[in-house]
């Protein structure tokens, strides 16, 4: 596990996660993913969301105790543009639930798991997130999300 050592927890400390918060999907056109997600799969479909300090904007659907969301760049900077441009539509990333985002932030720099940013971010639904790298997931990129107070 390039650089990952087996990790003991202390006695009183909480595993970050908490549980799978959402599912995200890059896609170039959120009007015609909504279509599919809505009135193909006839999931529940919650709204869309500007993320502006991600320059994206987001559809959301329920799926049992998780989210699907749907993530389309609308600013030059967005970072799911550069996936798409690399990997195409799919799989964007999975979203885990944290209590305190920046201990477990210091937790994961702490045992070599590098980090997207420097500090949480605004998220979308009055969250904080951060990104962990993806070659540390095997691929895959995980997000990890703090809900604040509405």
């Amino acid at each position: 596990m390039s650089g990952h050592g087996k990790v003991t927890m202390e006695e009183g400390e909480n595993m970050p996660i908490k549980k799978v918060n959402h599912i995200a999907i890059a896609v170039k056109d959120i009007d015609k993913g909504i279509s599919f997600y809505r009135d193909i799969l006839r999931l529940p479909y919650y709204g869309t969301q500007i993320v502006e300090a991600a320059g994206c904007k987001a559809a959301f659907f329920g799926c049992g105790d998780l989210e699907i969301e749907l993530v389309q760049g609308i600013e030059d900077f967005a970072a799911v543009n550069r996936f798409i441009e690399e990997r195409g539509e799919g799989l964007y990333h999975i979203a885990y639930e944290v209590d305190d985002l920046e201990q477990d932030m210091r937790y994961f720099r702490s045992i070599g798991v590098g980090l997207r940013n420097p500090v949480p971010r605004p998220g979308a639904n009055h969250t904080l997130v951060n990104y962990i790298d993806a070659e540390a997931g095997h691929g895959v990129i995980s997000e990890l999300v703090q809900k604040t107070e509405q």
